[in-house]
């Protein structure tokens, strides 16, 4: 008698959890960026940056031909501590999976690298592919002290077979391949074991991967896994704030010490599943003695307020973070005790 194929797809439970509060970089990452900019003056930097940043506004992807050192500067940052966020939703989806290959497409300075390398230990081989040699060279240099094997390669993944590889992570690159991304995507889904794609916060960043999002959506496992309706959430978005770097604030002449990053992203996998109850998907207003927050539902994206006096559920979101998961458990203790914001 032949198997149900269900019995042969993994499944766990989505916990109760917050997401990181504040993502700093590792200390090697940030002596790294230092000592291959230590040698620009501070106002160039600054200016290339700045010249960077209105690429990005203007077009919303990263441009064609990218400033490497003005990328790692004022870019590397804010795309660390998305993928770091991004891939903290896959290890509470899948707390048993142990990546041991990782494939980093569109890989540019390597930050997936050092995000997937840095959450993960288990992996030791790592693949990075991109279409800038130059970029590629400032990835070598950031990546020499990591401990897994790395490899990258100037190529093309949109018009190539991608190896068989446990984790693959795409980030702040989709938005760009325009009708050429549904053969990357399905290629990632069918060679990955788990996939993370990452896309700026905006509302076509946030587009294309609910687009993504909707036409594999039996693979999804978070933000919302394979049973929740990603097409009823126009503009499904989250944000992470991180601790900036000294050169950081340099360059933008900030005076605070950290930043938030808006940003969208797709957990998939071929093989497991999860039962997610609910998310978080803007910042809580906490009032005194209620909170108000929106949470995306089975039956779509609600706005309620949760008062003090439905203890259970009070105390479940008192510190909740935009972001933030419910257990199919704690969501029906929340909904059961929300009542519609007016």
């Amino acid at each position: 008698m032949l198997a149900d194929p269900q019995s042969l797809v993994d499944q766990s439970v989505f916990p109760t959890a917050n997401p990181t509060a504040q993502v700093a970089l590792p200390a090697e990452l940030e002596a790294a960026v230092g000592q291959i900019t230590e040698r620009v003056p501070t106002s160039q930097l600054s200016l290339r940056s700045r010249s960077l940043s209105a690429d990005y506004r203007a077009n919303t992807t990263r441009p064609h031909s990218m400033d490497p050192l003005a990328y790692a500067v004022h870019r590397m940052p804010g795309t660390f501590a998305a993928t770091v966020h991004a891939l903290q939703q896959l290890r509470f989806a899948w707390p048993d999976f142990e990546p041991r290959t990782l494939l980093d497409v569109a890989c540019g300075p390597g930050t997936a690298t050092w995000a997937a390398s840095s959450y993960f230990p288990s992996i030791g081989e790592v693949s990075g592919v991109d279409a800038d040699p130059a970029v590629l060279a400032v990835a070598r240099s950031l990546t020499s002290n990591l401990r897994p094997r790395i490899q990258f390669r100037v190529g093309d993944v949109t018009k190539e077979e991608v190896e068989s590889v446990d984790l693959a992570v795409c980030t702040y690159a989709l938005a760009e391949l325009g009708n050429r991304r549904a053969y990357l995507v399905g290629q990632l889904l069918n060679r990955a074991r788990a996939v993370v794609l990452v896309e700026a916060g905006t509302p076509v960043g946030a587009g294309v991967i609910r687009d993504i999002a909707i036409s594999t959506n039996n693979h999804a496992l978070a933000p919302l896994s394979n049973d929740f309706d990603y097409g009823a959430i126009e503009y499904l978005h989250f944000s992470q704030r991180l601790q900036r770097p000294e050169y950081l604030r340099s360059a933008k002449h900030a005076t605070r010490g950290y930043e938030d990053e808006k940003f969208a992203y797709l957990v998939a996998a071929r093989s497991h599943r999860v039962s997610l109850g609910g998310r978080v998907i803007s910042t809580p207003q906490v009032r005194k003695g209620h909170t108000i927050l929106t949470i995306a539902a089975h039956d779509g994206p609600k706005t309620v307020v949760i008062s003090r006096r439905h203890r259970d559920a009070y105390l479940l979101l008192r510190r909740a973070r935009w972001g933030m998961s419910l257990s199919p458990d704690d969501a029906r203790i929340v909904m059961s005790a929300a009542k519609p914001a007016s």
